[in-house]
């Protein structure tokens, strides 16, 4: 018999099935990058609750933020955040370059997640010093991607850690990593991404859409 085919048949269509048409499945990430910056930068919903949260966030925080979508060096990286040249003494702006060519469209919005929290922790004074402040950014970077509670500890600091290898954790071993937080340094990283637990809003109530301070 085969199929009917129609507007929405191979692709998604970047979140809007209504107004997006993919005929032949050509949809790439670039394309998604953009289109998902487009809508956050605009102020429309994105179709991915986490990114509308952090950017209303960051609107009502009065935190300026950029996204721009790039093809990087193969393999580099998937995602950088900048700040000016100030930070972090009066911090109230950031860029986010994510690398497109380096994503599967499917993980564009995780990349993207991942980065404007970076932009939320600065809006909240900044990321703390040494090995264990990048190591809980990233813990909270990462637990916005995926706030899965069956994820165990030992597999989110290798993971953030993993991002830190080159920077100020150059050299560290996950067992000297996982000496650095306690477990209640590491629950304070997971929801504010500060180990006194002053840092950004946690993850909570994300299924209503709703950010809690």
């Amino acid at each position: 018999m085969g199929e009917r085919g129609g507007k929405n048949l191979h692709a998604t269509c970047r979140n809007d099935m209504n107004d997006a048409r993919d005929a032949i499945g050509l949809t790439s990430s670039e394309d998604v990058c953009n289109d998902t910056a487009e809508k956050l930068l605009s102020g429309q919903p994105s179709g991915d609750l986490r990114l509308d949260i952090i950017a209303d966030y960051l609107r009502r925080a009065g935190c300026r933020f950029n996204i721009t979508c790039s093809c990087c060096n193969p393999g580099s990286t998937t995602g950088r955040t900048h700040y000016p040249p100030w930070y972090p003494h009066l911090w109230s702006s950031c860029s986010v370059n994510i690398c497109f060519n380096n994503l599967d469209e499917s993980d564009v919005a995780d990349a993207i997640v991942h980065e404007l929290v970076h932009c939320m922790q600065g809006c909240n004074g900044g990321v703390e010093s040494g090995c264990a402040g990048c190591l809980c950014a990233e813990l909270q970077a990462y637990y916005w991607q995926n706030p899965n509670p069956a994820i165990p500890k030992h597999a989110r600091i290798l993971q953030a850690l993993s991002s830190c290898s080159g920077d100020r954790c150059k050299g560290v071993s996950i067992e000297q990593a996982e000496t650095m937080l306690s477990d209640t340094d590491y629950q304070h990283c997971l929801s504010t991404g500060r180990r006194n637990g002053s840092g950004s809003p946690q993850v909570v109530g994300m299924a209503c859409g709703k950010c809690a301070n």
